[in-house]
């Protein structure tokens, strides 16, 4: 009984927990500190993916951008997220989609305070919620500056949702900054849990010939 013990503990040293809380934004009930530049905004409870999202209907010829509060990006720190995974959920409603790569919809851009980082995360827009996620990872940005530096002194997060017309609207919701933690394989934390387990056995054996 001890021996059984003993390796359950041995496990529940080694699983790895996560440090890090998921930062999400759901829209559920309302629009989590979330704005817009260049365009009109709003909450609905309804449409979303599921739920509540926030609608944007473009009121200029200029570029809008969604603008992320400041506790989405951890207070300017996301530091303990380098490696992690952002996401976000986005449908087109009108006009119906197409090509506007040349327009930069779906470009995200990380400000720091001593260099930017951004990437084209949507191509080709869809009329229906579709989910776009990439690593927060240098070799998947384009970096001006140093990633790390970056991360570490956040100044805005910003998501351009505008096809470089007026007159388009899309629905926004999902977003999400989720750090990730490689676990250790399950055969190699048996393989220890056993070797311990076994070198207790011995030495309580020698223990009680002595």
């Amino acid at each position: 009984m001890r021996t059984i013990s003993l390796i359950f503990l041995i496990i529940s040293f080694c699983v790895p927990t996560f440090a890090n809380a998921d930062i999400t934004s759901t829209f559920d009930t309302d629009l989590e500190g979330w704005t817009v530049e260049g365009a009109n905004y709003i909450h609905r409870d309804y449409g979303g993916n599921p739920d509540g999202h926030m609608d944007i209907k473009d009121n200029s010829a200029k570029l809008n951008h969604v603008l992320a509060p400041e506790e989405t990006y951890n207070y300017g720190n996301l530091s303990s997220y380098n490696g992690g995974i952002l996401s976000f959920d986005v449908r087109l409603t009108s006009p119906s989609p197409s090509n506007y790569s040349d327009f930069r919809y779906g470009k995200v851009t990380i400000t720091g305070s001593t260099g930017v980082a951004w990437i084209d995360l949507i191509n080709t827009p869809s009329a229906s919620w579709t989910t776009y996620t990439t690593s927060l990872t240098s070799t998947a940005w384009n970096v001006t500056g140093n990633w790390a530096d970056i991360l570490s002194d956040i100044t805005k997060i910003s998501i351009v949702l505008d096809e470089g017309t007026r007159g388009n609207s899309s629905g926004f919701d999902n977003f999400a900054i989720k750090a990730t933690v490689v676990p250790e394989p399950i055969s190699y934390i048996l393989f220890l849990a056993g070797g311990a387990a076994l070198g207790f056995r011995r030495y309580t054996k020698k223990k009680s010939i002595n």
